[in-house]
């Protein structure tokens, strides 16, 4: 799982709308909120894709009023040590 902590300041509390995408343009989330101090906590599955796109929409303009693209990209590096007896 990969964890990601979203938080957003909404003083007005007016709705917007929490979208996160992977790389093909599928749409994992989608919700409407109205919180004045948004916070949560996205858990997804690690997968073969190695990009997320996070949208947070104002829901009365319909703006994008912020997106982040976010690699996900993964390396595993193997160390090994040989010795001669």
């Amino acid at each position: 799982m990969i964890v990601f902590n979203v938080s957003y300041a909404n003083p007005d509390g007016n709705k917007f709308q929490v979208i996160v995408k992977d790389q093909d343009g599928t749409q994992l989330y989608q919700n409407l909120f109205s919180d004045k101090a948004f916070y949560k906590q996205f858990r997804l599955p690690r997968a073969d894709k190695d990009r997320l796109v996070f949208i947070i929409r104002n829901g009365r303009d319909a703006d994008v009023v912020k997106t982040f693209e976010v690699n996900v990209s993964s390396r595993v590096t193997q160390e090994v040590s040989v010795r001669k007896f």
